[in-house]
């Protein structure tokens, strides 16, 4: 079984176009490259303790995240400390009474991922 944490194997994934996580990203951030996904992986992969940082999606960008636990909860921090809460997306909405007259809709969504998730 191959380590999950292992940045060849994510890399690779992403440049054959077999990574759901990058593509899925990409559609939602569509300047997203694929060297920017795969450089900000290689720094979620290569630590000691990669379970304690996660990479999460924002409009602007691949932000770098610390994992915590704080009163039973899990937590995701800046480096700085501040609190992160996912950011708010342009999506596609299929029902009219919350849609805009583009069909979409703004939505807030953590998106983040870990070393140990599959991409």
């Amino acid at each position: 079984m191959e380590n999950t944490y292992n940045i060849n194997v994510k890399r690779k994934l992403v440049l054959e176009g077999n990574s759901k996580i990058f593509k899925a990203w990409q559609e939602m951030l569509p300047n997203l490259t694929e060297e920017m996904f795969v450089s900000e992986l290689k720094w979620l992969c290569d630590d000691g303790n990669p379970i304690t940082k996660e990479l999460g999606l924002t409009r602007h960008g691949i932000v770098r995240l610390k994992r915590t636990n704080e009163k039973g909860l899990t937590v995701f921090r800046y480096p700085n400390g501040k609190l992160w809460s996912g950011d708010i997306f342009y999506r596609p909405c299929d029902n009219p009474d919350y849609a805009d007259e583009n069909g979409m809709i703004w939505e807030q969504h953590k998106i983040s991922i870990s070393a140990k998730d599959s991409i």
